[in-house]
């Protein structure tokens, strides 16, 4: 009867424990919904009270067809994708899974350009066929041209830069001039928090990378309290907020080399003492280890690239294709943006 009670118990505990494990991860996959769900909302709240409804609405929809193009190419891939989150003033992400092979990276970055630069360049279509002309849907469609083209920028952390990263290295500092010079000649400075999160993909030592990220925190703040910029206030403060959040990121990873630094040096004068015994090298040896965690922790491995040169053009034609495919139309887009601004100022809907 104990037996019975007691194989009983471990059942009803087994169970039980199982049933609150299901009930944790229902509870997190909701939490990826909700979150999912709140930073849509909310960015379309403040895309259309700045923008106006129906450019809110709709940018925020183009947005939505381009992070499914990524949710199609990872199921295809067979892999696990992570929470989908909207970030005002930023646009919109998945966290990028895991992925072995460099080419399950490239096709997971390419399909967003490709599903929502499609869908951008469908609506530019309607735009033309339809006899009213629309301007909110030109404008709808010129800003889907843009912002997937821009993102095919060879840099990350941009779909183009996960892209042509597994092509060669050496793409990204296209990718660099072309953010450099979209700053100036656009006058924007906000994009140079492209460079900053684009830091993590370059090999430098931690004190490099803290400079450099308070050196970009110093010229976004003067260039937008000087006017070099045209969005509105609150995306300003946000892209401040996270400046100065991945400053403070790389002063810690600073903080970690100096203290590891410091602890080498310590155990390189320990053991030119003289003889240790066996029990003190093997401390020392495993402070040693500890020692390159903590170094190891503050660098990141470079993108692995593709093995075979033929993959290599492949993946370089498809991007050069979807890239000129995007550029032709927004250059078609920009003679008709000519002949609509007028009506674009009339209607308050030109910013």
């Amino acid at each position: 009867m104990n037996r019975k009670s007691g194989w009983g118990g471990v059942l009803l505990g087994i169970f039980a424990k199982s049933t609150k494990l299901i009930k944790i991860l229902k509870g997190l996959k909701f939490a990826k919904i909700f979150l999912s769900f709140f930073s849509m909302m909310l960015s379309m709240v403040l895309y259309s009270w700045t923008y106006g409804l129906a450019l809110g609405v709709g940018f925020i929809v183009l947005l939505f067809i381009h992070e499914i193009g990524h949710v199609i190419a990872i199921n295809m891939r067979g892999l696990v994708m992570n929470a989908l989150v909207f970030i005002p003033g930023l646009g919109a992400g998945i966290f990028m899974p895991e992925t072995k092979e460099p080419e399950d990276e490239a096709f997971v970055a390419i399909g967003g350009p490709l599903i929502g630069g499609l869908a951008a360049v469908a609506l530019y279509g309607v735009w033309l066929l339809s006899p009213e002309k629309n301007v909110i849907i030109f404008l709808l469609a010129y800003l889907g041209v843009w912002m997937n083209l821009f993102n095919l920028i060879p840099m990350r952390p941009l779909d183009g830069g996960r892209i042509m990263g597994v092509v060669s290295p050496w793409f990204r500092y296209i990718g660099l001039a072309a953010i450099v010079a979209m700053i100036f000649a656009m006058k924007e400075v906000g994009f140079i928090l492209i460079i900053l999160l684009s830091l993590y993909d370059f090999a430098w030592p931690a004190p490099v990378k803290f400079h450099v990220s308070l050196v970009i925190m110093m010229f976004m703040v003067v260039g937008m309290a000087s006017g070099f910029t045209r969005q509105p206030a609150w995306i300003c403060w946000i892209d401040i907020s996270l400046v100065a959040l991945y400053t403070f990121i790389f002063w810690n990873d600073y903080r970690k080399a100096i203290k590891a630094k410091a602890d080498f040096e310590e155990i390189c004068i320990i053991r030119s003492q003289g003889a240790r015994t066996p029990e003190e090298n093997a401390v020392l040896q495993e402070k040693l280890e500890d020692i390159r965690s903590q170094i190891d922790s503050t660098l990141k491995d470079p993108p692995k690239l593709l093995e075979s040169e033929s993959r290599r053009w492949v993946w370089t034609l498809r991007y050069l294709c979807l890239a000129g495919i995007l550029g032709g139309v927004l250059f078609h887009q920009a003679g008709q943006m000519d002949i609509l601004k007028p009506h674009i100022i009339e209607t308050h809907t030109y910013k």
